[in-house]
Order: C-alpha cells, then sequence, then structure tokens
C-alpha cells in the first residue's frame, strides 16, 4: 500500500525520512519546498509544488519534480493512503 506525504512543515522533513518506504510519495508545499536540498530515499517520489516554491523565489532542481495543484489531486487519488504534515 502506497503512501502519500503532504509535507508542509520544514522542521519535521528529518522525521519523516524514518517512515518512507518503497513505492511512497512525498510533496513539498508550504516551507517545507525548501527541504528539496534534503537527501531522499531513491525509491520515494519527491515533488515540489511549484506554486509554493515561486512564492519563496526557489527553483527546484531537475531531481524534484515540479506539480501544480491538478496534478496534486491527481497524486491524492493514485495512493492509498494521504498524510499531512
Amino acid at each position: 500500500m502506497t503512501t502519500l506525504y503532504l509535507l508542509n512543515r520544514r522542521h519535521t522533513a528529518g522525521q519523516l525520512t524514518d517512515l518512507l518506504a518503497a513505492g511512497d510519495t512525498v510533496v513539498l508545499c508550504g516551507d517545507a519546498v525548501q527541504c528539496w536540498q534534503q537527501h531522499w530515499p531513491r525509491q520515494v517520489s519527491v515533488h515540489v509544488l511549484s506554486e509554493d516554491a515561486l512564492a519563496r523565489n526557489l527553483t527546484a532542481p531537475a531531481t524534484q519534480a515540479g506539480i501544480d495543484y491538478p496534478e496534486l489531486v491527481q497524486l491524492c487519488g493514485s495512493h492509498a493512503r494521504v498524510i499531512a504534515w
């Protein structure tokens, strides 16, 4: 069962990495978009909410896929569980 983690606080990113399993997805939004540089497990997909990154004048690297709100809704529908941090 895959889980989508919506991470919106920068300081919780370190706590989340221990919970991630292969096939999980992380979406960085809010202040958490500043965590794109953090080391994320290879078996986990990491996305950055583009609007929040732009609001903070950040450009995520190509290794993190920038997504918009319609894509976020699709991700929520494609995972068995959605957990917001």
